[in-house]
C-alpha cells in the first residue's frame, strides 16, 4: 500500500510539473508563439442576431511582481482599405477582464462598430483588473510594462503578418479612460475615445519636451505614427547611446509624445463626473494645446465633447440590444414594466438593488408570491426565467441599465459611430496638415558621414580618393562629387540653399531624404574599365559589389535608425538617395543589391523607356552583359557635367546668334562608341563615309537667301575653342547615342546657342516633368538617320523657326549647370563651388531642378506612391498629388515626353 501510495504521488508530482512547464510557457513566456486565427458563430432568431468571438489571447509578465501580468486579448482584420492597418486598444474600467467587452452585448455593440469601421481590436487587461491611475508616467509600473510587453506583441504578433505597424487608437472606459490618459504619452496614440474619465489630468498636462520641428512631426507624420519610435526602441542592436534619451524609461528625459486629439464622452447623470470637470479640463488643454500637442492639437475640432441624455425606452429595446433577450420578447416587457414604474419597484433594500446605479429591483416579483400564483404558469415560467437570466447574467444586465439606458458611470455604446467618424475626421485633418507644412518649409536634407560607413573597408586602407583628380579627367561624371560637396556646404553654411528648396537637418530624424555617399567614379573610373579585358572587368564588378558596396550598404542598414524610417516594410529605403555617375545607373550591382536598394531613388545619368519595347525585345545599351537599370517617374535623371569656357546668357542677342549660322547639322566625336551596328553613331560613319566620297548628300544649301552647309562629320574631338565656334555656327547638334543613349551635346549646345538634335529612341531627359524639352530641342528616329538632311525641309521660314527654339531654351540655360567652375591651370586644375551663381535668385540651376524632382516624389509618397509606378495604388497616389498640388508636382503628359516618337 505504502509503496502504491508513493507511486500515484510520483504520477502527480510529473503530473502537475508538466502541467506547471505548460503554463509557464504560455503565461510567462515574453515571446509566446503567436495563434492568429479566431473564430466566429452567429445565432440568429428572428431579427436579431448575436455575434460572438473568440479572440486569441496572449499573456506577458515582465516582472516578477505577479500583479504586472497582462493578457492581450486579440482580433487581426486584414485591412480592405490601403490605409486600413488601424489598430484600436481596448481599456477597462476596475473589475473588468478582457473578456467582458466580448460577452457584454454594449461591448458587443462596440466591437462590432470597431471591426466594420477596418479597425482590428486589442484588449488590454489587468491580471488585479485595474490599474495604477495615480502614479506618474515615469514612475509608473503598468505603464512601463504595458509598454514593454505591447513592443513584444507588436514585433512578433502583429509585424509578421501584416509587414508593416498599426496606425494606433484608444477606446477606454471608466478607470480605463483614466490610464489611457497616461499611456497616450509614451504611445504613437492617433487618436483616443474616452467615457466618463476625461483622461489623466498631470499627465495630459506635462508639455513636449521635443523641439516643435520634432513637435509637429510625431505629431502628423505618418511614418512616426507608424511606430518608429516604438521599433527603434525595440532594436537594442541599432540603438546609438545619444538615441537612448528618446526611448521612455531608458533615459531621464522623458521625451514624451504629444498629447493625442480626443473624444470625451459625459453622462448627463453620473455621480462621479460632472460636466464642468469635462469643460474646465479642455479649456485648460486648448489654451496651452501648441506646447501639448502642436498643430494638430490646436485645431478646432481635436477636443470633442458628447454629452449623453437617457435612451427613449421602448418595449422592445432590450430585445433589440439585450443578446441574452435576442429571442425573449415577453422578458423585454417585464424588464419595460419594472423600468417605466420605478417609483413602484423602488427599494431602500441593498441587496433587493439589481444594479448600484439604480435602486430599482427588477426581479420585484419574486418576493410578492401572493401575486404571482394569480399568474398563469407561462407567466410565472417567463418570469421565473426573466429574474434568473437577471441574476446569471446580473454584469451584462447592469451595463445595459446603467451605461446606455441611464448614462451613468458605465460603458457606453450609442455614440460609437459618431467618435468613429471623428476619427477619420481626425486623420484627414492630419493629413492635410502635415502635407501643408511639408509645402511650407525647404526640403529637408541629411548625409550619412562618408567615413562612418566605409572605414571598415580594406580596400580603401590602401587607396586614398582623390576625387578632384578623378572629376579632372573624367568631367562629365563628376556630378556624384559636386552633390556631396554641396550637401556638406549646406551642412556647414546657412547661405548656399537658394530660395530656401533645400535645408540641412540638424536632427537626422527629420529628414525628409538621406543621402548615401559613395565614391563610385573613385572606384570605377580608377581602374580604366574601358582598357580592361572581360576577366578584368569581372574583378573589378566583384570588388565594387564585395568590396566596396557591401560594406557601405551593410553600415546604412545596422549602424543607424534610419534605414527603417518607413511606413511599412514595403517602403523601407524609400526616403534615401544614392548617385549614380556609372552609364549602368544600379545594373551595375548585384541583383541581390538592387533588390536591397529597391525603395532608394537613384539620381542617375540615363534614362531610358524600356517600358516601350516590344515584348521579347532584346535589351537596348548592354555592356559586357550589364544592362541600364531606371524605374520611370520614380529615379531622377540629372545631367552630366559640361564645363564650357564660354556660355549663352539670357541677355545675348538672339540675333547675333542666328547671324553666326552656316551650318546646318555637326558633329565632333568618336564614330566608334557604339552600341551596335544599327546604332546612331554607326549609322553616323556610314554617312561621314557617303559625304567623303562625295555621294548621295549635297554640300550646301541656300534657305531664304542664305547660303548654309549642309552636314560636318569628324570622327573624333578636336580643340575647345575650335568645337566652341563650330557649334556656334551651326543650327543644329546632332546628339547620338553610344554605349548610352545620352550625349553631354545636349546640355554643350544648348549652352553654346544651338538645337540639340536627339538621335536616340526610348530616351529619358532631365527633369523632363518640369522642363518642355520638346519647345527647345528636335528629334529623329534612329531607323530614320538616313534620311537626316531632308530634316530641314520640314522646317518654314528657319530663321525664325531657329529664334524661336533658341529663345525657348532661355528659361533652363541654368538648369542644366552646376555652380561649380574651374580654376588653375592644368596642373592645379580643380572644380571650385561658385556661391555667387548659386546665390543668384534669377538663376534656376541643377540644384534646383532636383529639389523641385524631390520635393515632388516625396510628396507622391504621401498618397502611396511606391517604386512599382504602373500600378493602380501608384497611379492614383501621382494623380492625387498633381491634381491637388499642380504647382509643385506637374502631372505626367506623355506627349511631352521625348521617348516617342521624332518632332521638330
Amino acid at each position: 500500500m505504502k509503496r502504491e501510495k508513493k507511486v500515484k504521488l510520483f504520477l502527480l508530482l510529473i503530473l502537475l510539473t508538466t502541467t506547471s512547464l505548460i503554463l509557464l510557457s504560455i503565461f510567462i513566456s515574453p515571446n509566446p508563439p503567436p495563434v492568429l486565427s479566431s473564430t466566429t458563430t452567429r445565432q440568429v432568431t428572428q431579427k436579431c442576431y448575436v455575434e460572438k468571438h473568440k479572440p486569441t489571447s496572449v499573456y506577458y509578465r515582465l516582472s516578477e511582481d505577479e500583479l504586472y501580468h497582462y493578457e492581450f486579448r486579440y482580433e487581426l482584420k486584414t485591412p480592405s482599405k490601403s490605409d486600413g492597418y488601424r489598430l484600436m486598444i481596448i481599456l477597462y474600467g476596475t473589475k473588468c477582464g478582457c473578456s467582458d467587452m466580448w460577452d457584454f452585448s454594449v461591448g458587443d455593440r462596440i466591437l462590432s462598430a470597431v471591426r466594420r469601421s477596418d479597425y482590428s481590436i486589442l484588449a488590454i487587461c489587468s491580471k488585479r483588473k485595474t490599474y495604477d491611475i495615480h502614479m506618474p508616467i515615469s514612475n509608473n509600473s503598468d505603464v512601463k510594462y504595458i509598454y514593454l510587453s505591447l513592443q513584444i506583441w507588436m514585433n512578433t504578433i502583429y509585424y509578421p503578418q501584416f509587414q508593416c505597424y498599426p496606425h494606433l487608437y484608444i477606446h477606454a472606459t471608466s478607470r480605463g479612460s483614466h490610464f489611457a490618459g497616461l499611456l497616450s504619452r509614451i504611445l504613437p496614440i492617433q487618436a483616443q475615445i474616452l467615457y466618463s474619465y476625461p483622461g489623466h489630468r498631470e499627465s495630459m498636462f506635462i508639455p513636449s519636451m521635443y523641439d516643435v520641428d520634432m513637435q509637429t512631426r510625431l505629431s502628423l507624420d505618418p511614418t512616426f505614427s507608424n511606430w518608429f519610435y516604438f521599433d527603434f526602441c525595440y532594436n537594442k542592436s541599432i540603438k546609438h547611446i545619444n538615441d537612448q534619451r528618446l526611448c521612455p524609461f531608458q533615459s531621464d528625459n522623458h521625451y514624451y509624445s504629444p498629447v493625442p486629439p480626443t473624444f470625451f464622452t459625459v453622462l448627463e447623470k453620473d455621480p462621479y463626473q460632472r460636466v464642468k470637470s469635462y469643460t474646465k479640463f479642455i479649456m485648460r488643454i486648448q489654451s496651452n494645446s501648441f506646447d501639448l500637442g502642436g498643430k494638430l492639437l490646436v485645431h478646432k475640432e481635436a477636443m470633442q465633447l458628447d454629452i449623453l441624455s437617457p435612451v427613449k425606452l421602448s418595449a422592445s429595446y432590450m430585445q433589440e440590444n439585450f443578446h441574452i433577450w435576442c429571442s425573449k420578447p415577453h422578458a423585454s416587457q417585464f424588464f419595460f414594466e419594472h423600468y417605466t414604474n420605478s417609483v413602484l419597484f423602488n427599494t431602500n433594500d441593498s441587496k433587493r438593488q439589481t444594479c448600484w446605479c439604480s435602486k430599482i429591483d427588477f426581479s420585484y416579483f419574486e418576493i410578492m408570491p401572493n401575486v404571482t400564483k394569480l399568474w398563469s404558469i407561462k407567466k410565472q415560467n417567463e418570469y421565473s426565467e426573466y429574474a434568473s437570466d437577471i441574476r446569471i447574467f446580473q454584469d451584462e444586465f447592469c451595463e445595459e441599465v446603467c451605461g446606455d439606458l441611464m448614462t451613468t458611470h458605465s460603458m457606453v455604446s450609442r455614440n460609437i459611430y459618431k467618435m468613429l467618424i471623428w476619427i477619420n475626421k481626425m486623420n484627414s485633418v492630419r493629413r492635410s496638415l502635415y502635407i501643408d507644412d511639408y509645402l511650407k518649409r525647404p526640403l529637408r536634407i541629411w548625409m550619412y558621414d562618408k567615413h562612418s560607413l566605409i572605414n571598415n573597408s580594406t580596400y580603401f586602407s590602401s587607396l586614398k580618393v582623390n576625387w578632384k583628380n578623378i572629376a579632372n579627367e573624367h568631367q562629365m561624371y563628376s556630378p556624384e562629387y559636386y552633390l556631396q560637396d554641396y550637401f556638406q556646404r549646406l551642412n556647414q553654411s546657412r547661405k548656399i540653399s537658394r530660395h530656401h528648396h533645400f535645408q540641412w537637418a540638424n536632427n537626422p530624424l527629420l529628414a525628409d531624404y538621406f543621402i548615401i555617399p559613395s565614391d563610385f567614379m573613385f572606384f570605377y573610373f580608377h581602374h580604366q574599365p574601358s582598357t580592361l579585358n572581360d576577366q578584368q572587368f569581372n574583378n573589378l564588378y566583384v570588388d565594387l559589389n564585395e568590396n566596396y558596396m557591401s560594406i557601405l550598404l551593410a553600415n546604412v542598414c545596422t549602424k543607424f535608425s534610419y534605414w527603417t524610417l518607413a511606413p511599412n516594410k514595403d517602403q523601407i529605403g524609400a526616403n534615401h538617395i544614392l548617385i549614380i555617375p556609372s552609364g549602368r545607373n544600379m545594373g551595375i550591382l548585384y541583383n541581390e543589391t538592387q533588390m536591397l536598394l529597391k525603395n532608394v531613388i537613384q539620381l542617375a545619368f540615363t534614362g531610358i523607356r524600356a517600358d516601350l519595347l516590344p515584348s521579347g525585345t532584346p535589351p537596348q545599351y548592354v555592356y559586357r552583359n550589364i544592362y541600364i537599370t531606371y524605374r520611370h517617374q520614380y529615379d531622377v535623371i540629372i545631367p552630366q557635367s559640361t564645363l564650357l569656357q564660354w556660355r549663352r546668357n539670357k541677355s545675348d542677342d538672339l540675333d547675333t546668334l542666328i547671324k553666326k549660322k552656316n551650318q546646318i547639322f555637326y558633329f565632333a566625336g568618336a564614330l566608334d562608341h557604339i552600341a551596335s551596328y544599327q546604332s546612331a553613331r554607326s549609322l553616323l560613319s556610314s554617312i561621314k563615309q557617303d559625304i567623303d566620297q562625295k555621294q548621295n548628300y549635297k554640300t550646301s544649301i541656300q534657305i531664304q537667301g542664305k547660303q548654309y552647309n549642309i552636314i560636318k562629320i569628324i570622327s573624333g574631338h578636336i580643340k575647345s575653342y575650335e568645337y566652341i565656334q563650330s557649334v556656334q555656327s551651326s543650327v543644329f547638334i546632332l546628339c547620338p547615342e553610344g554605349f548610352l543613349p545620352w550625349s553631354p551635346r545636349m546640355y554643350e549646345s544648348i549652352q553654346l546657342g544651338s538645337i540639340p538634335m536627339l538621335l536616340a529612341d526610348n530616351i529619358v531627359l532631365p527633369f523632363e516633368r518640369f522642363i518642355d524639352w520638346r519647345s527647345f530641342t528636335v528629334k529623329l528616329n534612329v531607323s530614320n538617320i538616313k534620311n537626316i538632311t531632308s530634316f530641314v525641309d520640314r522646317i518654314e521660314k528657319l530663321e525664325q523657326y531657329i529664334e524661336r527654339k533658341l529663345a525657348s531654351a532661355l528659361p533652363y540655360l541654368y538648369a542644366f549647370r552646376w555652380p561649380y567652375v574651374i580654376v588653375g591651370n592644368n596642373e592645379t586644375r580643380q572644380h571650385v563651388f561658385d556661391p555667387q551663381e548659386d546665390l543668384n535668385e534669377t538663376i534656376s540651376n541643377v540644384f534646383y531642378y532636383i529639389s523641385l524632382e524631390l520635393r515632388c516624389r516625396r510628396l507622391e509618397q504621401f498618397y502611396g506612391f511606391i517604386v512599382e509606378s504602373s500600378t493602380s495604388k501608384s497611379m492614383k497616389a501621382q494623380q492625387l498629388a498633381c491634381t491637388k498640388h499642380p504647382t509643385v508636382c506637374p502631372c505626367h503628359d506623355e506627349k511631352r515626353s521625348v521617348a516617342f516618337q521624332e518632332y521638330i
